[in-house]
């Protein structure tokens, strides 16, 4: 594969557009589904929770027929302008409070005042206890594990494998259409799911790159974001480094996204949600974390 002289600035664009869309409401998101991280595991979880909301916006226009990359800039924009609200949403009165602020509260050290006080106060212990004892050279590692995700589109023109074609066609369609129907001697439409081809469209027509080029830094940015959210996830049961070292050496999903599967790497994305909400005690669990699932899924 062909060294690319300019990929690197290339990748740079999409990871910043990417970014700047995504880690606001990945980090209001975080918020909500974990109250009692802190900032090193908002940051972890933000990128894959917000990456995985655009998945889901961008896919929604599309089955609503009404796709177009303007209007995903509108429903970008406003899922900061909430996700802003939410983040800087603060009540003075206890009872006033939803639950995940009641949490983020105890971590602080409040009294808690609800009748869930007790059990708030023993899962903030824990979580203070994890994040005390957390291995930070653990840590690190697993960060530049997850940092070899981007290395491939720094260093190549375009992915290996060969899947990467047929999603590139995709992509370009819904550019040029705003739709994944096919014209020619087969007449119908796509059955494949629409949220890949459709970010990844977003991404091109914002930056003005080659559909491919687009498919081929969305993957990446993609299993980047899920080893870091998987990472975030595992934190919360105090094993965020070892998970991910697990998983990310295991070449798995390395495998995959190397072999240009982006769609089936970035369904993982989900797993991230069901970690972090549904891998904890029944009496901790609360009824959003059950549909967040489910809405993921």
């Amino acid at each position: 594969m062909k060294a690319c002289r300019g990929c690197g600035n290339g990748m740079l664009g999409s990871v910043v557009v990417l970014a700047a869309a995504s880690l606001l409401p990945g980090w209001a998101m975080a918020s909500v589904l974990d109250g009692s991280g802190d900032r090193l595991r908002k940051t972890l979880l933000a990128p894959a929770l917000g990456l995985l909301l655009l998945y889901g916006l961008s896919g929604t226009l599309l089955l609503l027929n009404v796709w177009s990359p303007w209007l995903m800039w509108t429903a970008v924009l406003a899922s900061n302008w909430l996700a802003y609200v939410v983040v800087n949403s603060r009540h003075e009165v206890v009872a006033q409070r939803s639950h995940w602020q009641r949490l983020e509260a105890a971590m602080h050290g409040e009294v808690a005042e609800a009748s869930d006080g007790a059990s708030l106060s023993a899962e903030a212990e824990t979580q203070r206890r994890f994040q005390a004892e957390r291995a930070s050279p653990m840590m690190v590692l697993s960060a530049a594990v997850a940092l070899l995700a981007l290395l491939s589109p720094v260093l190549q023109t375009l992915p290996f494998g060969v899947d990467w074609i047929g999603f590139a066609m995709l992509t370009q369609q819904m550019v040029v259409e705003g739709e994944l129907v096919l014209s020619g001697t087969n007449d119908g439409f796509w059955t494949y799911p629409p949220a890949f081809p459709s970010l990844a469209g977003w991404l091109s027509a914002t930056l003005g790159l080659n559909a491919g080029v687009a498919v081929f830094h969305l993957g990446h940015w993609t299993l980047f974001a899920v080893l870091l959210g998987f990472m975030g996830a595992m934190d919360r049961h105090g094993a965020g480094g070892q998970a991910v070292l697990a998983m990310g050496l295991g070449l798995g999903l390395f495998a995959k996204t190397f072999d240009s599967g982006y769609p089936s790497v970035a369904s993982q994305l989900g797993m991230v949600v069901g970690v972090l909400t549904l891998f904890r005690p029944a009496d901790q669990r609360q009824r959003y974390h059950t549909v967040g699932v489910g809405m993921d899924l």
